[in-house]
């Protein structure tokens, strides 16, 4: 076939690609954020419809034969060669998966989502229950079909984050259990007490909302490409450079919930924001979840937990909220904001908690993909896992297995990503340090150069490295967790000791 007319074909094929995915980025946007409760029946089918398309487009032989053929091509632009190849290894690692389960899988979650919400406000696993069996069934199904090395998780968590398997996780966890879990429990019992009543104070969400729109401002999220909206599980969305849009979750009656879950959104925001426009419609996608992770937590914890952050941004909090914070000063305030003690929640949880959720998690996906776990059970198993390393226990299934969305939507092998990207910021946060004087940068309102730095060793280079490959030029070497170890043991020996 004529070169030219083969890169013609690839090139409308990219487009169509790339419009289903903007598709279905604006049918899921709505429908956690602004969607009417009546219209999941419907849309799930018509979704049910386009995932049938897409999946027909990607198996359609001679798109895959125009695929191989541009994919070994030489004197062509770089980019549309990898982005060929990234069609060819998404479609193979699920070309042995029936097209009729991939439809199934893909109504369920989008039910499960929706049965998720309502469960969770009246505290009823049980209602939720038949589609997180149905998921999980999906999750083995997949896993069998599409084979695996060693165990079947090994498959959904190289799905992502490229070359992880629960070797390395358990290696992973094992040092955060070892040295983490136990300095936690030294603060809560030995640390010296901070009196943190004033989150807990009377924050009205318009209020709130001001705030958050001001720290788009601070770290540089570009609301004239983006937006941010409300939902019951905070999330990042986007299908463009110039449309990234983020939710917050607001909480009238707790502060931290919409400043630093509003920053964490915001991170995988800017990670968007500041990718390669050349990269723009190309399926180049990300390095990996963890990566894409170690950017919100970075912006989250490694910026916005910083007393750097909150000598530059409390005085605009407190004008904003001037009898609920008068009390406090910049210092005051970031010993409060960033005070540990065991909590039920993940999303509100302190950065020296929050690794603790993870495992809890972790440890029940890999329990759940090893064998038959009875799903009427996991309620209880997570209530014991949580009092075993946090020494609080659930008393209602919304603050426990119900108050994450990612199992409805039927992700498994999702929650670790978010401890690894934790401890990959810290090594990130060391490397930028001897470059930069972040304290200084931070503390002038002067963001764009971290941003910069940012972008220049992470964000352009989306997913053309892989995570090891990114970490190395990041930072110069392999990464290693002790460093996130180090990092915390560090900051809260200087808070609480």
């Amino acid at each position: 076939m004529d070169k030219d007319l083969l890169l013609k074909q690839f090139k409308e094929y990219q487009n169509r690609m790339a419009a289903f995915r903007f598709a279905m980025f604006q049918i899921r946007w709505d429908a956690s954020t602004i969607a009417p409760s009546k219209s999941a029946a419907y849309r799930n089918k018509m979704m049910g419809v386009l995932v049938g398309d897409n999946m027909a487009q990607q198996r359609d032989p001679k798109n895959l034969d125009m695929l191989e053929k541009v994919s070994q091509m030489e004197d062509i632009d770089p980019l549309d060669k990898i982005s060929a190849e990234k069609f060819l290894k998404a479609i193979r690692k699920f070309e042995k998966v029936p097209r009729e389960e991939m439809v199934a899988r893909q109504q369920n979650t989008a039910m499960a989502t929706r049965v998720w919400e309502e469960a969770k406000k009246k505290n009823d696993f049980a209602m939720f229950a038949p589609y997180l069996a149905k998921n999980i069934e999906h999750n083995k199904k997949s896993a069998e079909y599409r084979g695996y090395e060693g165990h079947p998780y090994n498959t959904l968590l190289d799905d992502y984050e490229e070359g992880m398997t629960i070797e390395r996780y358990d290696a992973f966890f094992g040092l955060l259990k070892e040295e983490l879990v136990p300095f936690a429990k030294k603060v809560h019992t030995e640390g010296r007490p901070i009196d943190d009543s004033d989150l807990y104070k009377f924050y009205p969400k318009a209020k709130q909302r001001e705030f958050l729109d001001y720290l788009a401002g601070a770290v540089r999220y570009d609301l004239d490409r983006g937006l941010i909206s409300e939902s019951a599980h905070p999330f990042t969305s986007g299908a463009s450079l110039n449309d990234v849009r983020v939710t917050a979750r607001y909480l009238e009656n707790y502060l931290p919930a919409s400043i630093f879950l509003g920053l964490h959104e915001m991170g995988h925001a800017m990670h968007s924001q500041q990718g390669d426009p050349a990269h723009e419609g190309k399926n180049l996608g990300g390095a990996g979840m963890g990566i894409g992770e170690s950017q919100s937590r970075f912006y989250e914890n490694y910026i916005g937990r910083s007393r750097a952050f909150w000598q530059r941004h409390f005085y605009k909090l407190q004008n904003i909220f001037p009898e609920q914070l008068k009390n406090h000063d910049p210092d005051s305030f970031y010993r409060m904001a960033n005070r540990s003690k065991p909590g039920l929640i993940r999303l509100d949880a302190d950065e020296l908690t929050y690794p603790s959720h993870i495992m809890v998690r972790y440890e029940l996906e890999r329990e759940i993909m090893s064998g038959d776990v009875d799903v009427n059970k996991l309620p209880t198993m997570w209530n014991d896992k949580i009092e075993e390393y946090l020494g609080v226990r659930p008393t209602t299934d919304t603050e426990g297995i119900l108050q994450d969305t990612h199992w409805s939507g039927g992700s498994f092998g999702y929650f670790p990503t978010y401890a690894l990207g934790t401890a990959y910021g810290a090594q990130f946060y060391y490397a930028l340090l001897k470059d930069i004087d972040v304290e200084r940068e931070i503390a002038n309102d002067r963001m764009e150069v971290i941003n910069a730095w940012l972008q220049e060793k992470i964000h352009r280079h989306g997913g053309l490295l892989t995570p090891d490959e990114l970490m190395i030029g990041a930072t110069g070497s392999s990464f290693d967790p002790k460093n996130y170890v180090r990092f915390l043991i560090e900051k809260y020996t200087e808070i609480y000791f």
